[in-house]
């Protein structure tokens, strides 16, 4: 994500209905600001998220925020591994200019604990007990600062 760019989020799960949980309420006026990002708007219409549901979708803005320093973790969804991990890698083409950095944790046990700040395309050798891994890549920077990450793949050894 790029600051000074707008994005359209849309999210949805499995099975019946469910109320989102971020729409407009009566007298809402925007942007709105949150940590890191600045909503520019939201659901037209309130209730629930359905089949028959045509909604507008959220737009959010990247903020450098009042210190000018910004930092994004963007998730990946559960990887099922076969066994208890020794050694890892995250790969990744990376892009940085000025103070911008790309790092990352990983949780081999679903979320419960985490390796934090890990540095990519470095063979790491940590033990990590479970089969159920999460990462969530990092980018970090400031005012003027960018941190791209592309094309990762993740390389375990048992």
């Amino acid at each position: 994500m790029a600051a000074s760019t707008t994005y359209r989020v849309l999210v949805d799960k499995a099975g019946a209905q469910y109320t989102s949980d971020f729409r407009n309420p009566s007298g809402t006026s925007f942007p709105i600001d949150s940590t890191g990002f600045q909503w520019t708007g939201s659901f037209d219409t309130g209730g629930s998220f359905d089949a028959d549901g045509g909604y507008q979708v959220t737009g959010i803005s990247l903020s450098t925020g009042s210190s000018g320093n910004w930092s994004l973790k963007v998730q990946t969804n559960t990887i099922t591994l076969d066994g208890n991990v020794t050694q890892y890698s995250l790969y990744s083409t990376v892009t940085t200019t000025g103070a911008g950095q790309v790092l990352y944790d990983i949780s081999f046990d679903n979320g419960a604990t985490w390796k934090t700040n890990k540095a990519l395309n470095t063979v790491i050798a940590d033990v990590g007990t479970g089969t159920q891994c999460i990462i969530k890549i990092l980018l970090n920077g400031g005012a003027s600062d960018t941190a791209t990450a592309a094309d990762y793949a993740l390389m375990v050894w048992y």
